[in-house]
């Protein structure tokens, strides 16, 4: 590992396991049905019954800490789960014994439940789990960004460290959720379409062998995975229309791919029958509601709360970094963007086709996730900004593009600059938002 990936690894564990041990039990979104999951499997071996729909606000009736995640795909508990298992076997930590009261102020304080004192349990096993998955999709980021652009110094280190130091991806590895593995599996599988794109005519068959096996694991753990299917697909079609290879070849290696993508998915439902019951009857799925299609509702609620939660909103949502600090952040990654257009656009012939291919590529996974998450916020209101994660390899990479671009000569420089000021943002909101938050 180079020794910049391992600085950057090791300042973003502690970091997240910060944030994991400063931010109590059950206080993150879902955290407490998310358990229930694992917890459910890891007692009986089966995923848990439907739960009855919301009916009030969600901290009202019990819902909170009911089982309405039972609609999830299971891949992410399965692996959770012998965490879970292992230590009630072994009895090295104490074992969860139910969730503490409603705090009746709110929503108007924070937190959500009445504060207990600390008391290191199973849960902090999880949560440490998520920041090792975290750390995986940071490496996964850096070996993309060496692999498509080899020549740019300093570009690896910086797509790493920008994504390992936005303090929602550091929240959001900090707590049990299945989106950890659902980012680390989106990353992962367009890493694997980007070797595609760039394999020689000798090695594109195990490229697409090995993206039909990353990418039928991703499908099996969250929805918000799926759009690496039409990735791929025109993936497939644009190396076919190009006949850089034997059609009857390629055509083979795609049916390789398919037959591989489907093999977790299967499995899943050769285990759970009522698997595509699930997903298609969760709570999310309402209907469109015309009234979130409106000019209004998207000014006014999906495009300010996405923006600040996509750098960091904590606690239930309700736990905003400081106006300043989201700034830092907003020009940071603002520039970085367009910095990356501007040089993409003035180099785009100079580039070799592979790479061409595989920008484009990275730009379908940002459009068709963008996509998804217009749909899902035309169903209920969800206008959280870690639906946009599963394409951090595309953010992070075109960030890092465009600043060490701009650096030029003083790249070295610019890329700890620039790290190092998303540290500070990050231990900023761990002393002045993180702490008098849960400071009990």
């Amino acid at each position: 590992m180079p020794k910049s990936l391992a600085a950057i690894a090791l300042i973003y564990l502690a970091l997240t396991l910060a944030y994991a041990m400063l931010i109590p039990p059950w206080e993150a979104p879902d955290e407490p049905a998310h358990f229930l999951y694992v917890n459910t499997l890891a007692e009986t071996g089966q995923p848990p019954a439907p739960s009855p729909p919301q009916r009030n606000s969600f901290w009202k009736e019990g819902y909170v800490t009911s089982v309405y995640e039972w609609y999830q795909p299971p891949l992410y508990y399965a692996l959770a789960a012998p965490v879970i298992a292992a230590n009630r076997s072994l009895a090295l930590l104490p074992s969860f014994s139910g969730f503490p009261e409603i705090n009746p102020p709110f929503p108007l304080a924070v937190p959500l439940f009445v504060p207990l004192p600390f008391r290191f349990t199973e849960i902090y096993l999880l949560r440490i789990l998520s920041a090792l998955i975290g750390l995986a999709t940071i490496v996964t980021i850096h070996a993309v960004a060496r692999r498509l652009f080899p020549q740019e110094r300093g570009l690896p280190a910086l797509a790493a460290g920008f994504v390992a130091f936005i303090p929602q991806f550091n929240f959001l590895h900090a707590y049990v959720t299945n989106d950890t593995l659902a980012i680390l599996l989106s990353t992962l599988g367009m890493a694997s379409l980007v070797s595609v794109a760039l394999a020689s005519q000798e090695t594109q068959r195990r490229a697409w062998a090995w993206a039909g096996g990353i990418i039928s694991l991703a499908l099996a753990t969250k929805m918000t995975t799926w759009f690496l299917l039409p990735v791929a697909g025109l993936l497939a079609l644009s190396l076919l229309l190009t006949k850089t290879r034997k059609q009857s070849v390629l055509l083979g290696d795609i049916t390789l791919f398919g037959a591989l993508a489907l093999v977790a998915p299967l499995l899943s439902w050769l285990v759970w029958p009522d698997l595509l019951e699930r997903l298609f009857h969760s709570p999310q799925a309402g209907g469109f509601r015309p009234e979130f299609a409106s000019l209004g509702h998207f000014t006014e609620t999906i495009l300010p709360l996405t923006l600040s939660s996509f750098w960091g909103r904590f606690g239930w949502m309700n736990v905003l970094m400081e106006p300043n600090a989201v700034l830092v952040l907003d020009g940071i990654g603002i520039v970085g963007l367009i910095a990356a257009a501007f040089f993409l656009w003035k180099h785009w012939p100079s580039l070799l086709f592979g790479q061409r291919l595989a920008v484009i590529l990275l730009l379908l996974g940002f459009l068709f996730v963008s996509l998804l998450f217009v749909v899902f916020n035309l169903t209920t209101v969800q206008p959280q900004g870690r639906y946009f994660f599963p394409a951090l390899a595309t953010i992070g990479i075109f960030v890092a593009l465009g600043w060490v671009r701009l650096a030029g000569r003083w790249r070295s420089w610019a890329v700890w600059l620039l790290l190092a000021g998303m540290v500070g943002v990050n231990l900023l909101v761990l002393v002045r938002t993180i702490l008098p938050a849960y400071a009990s």
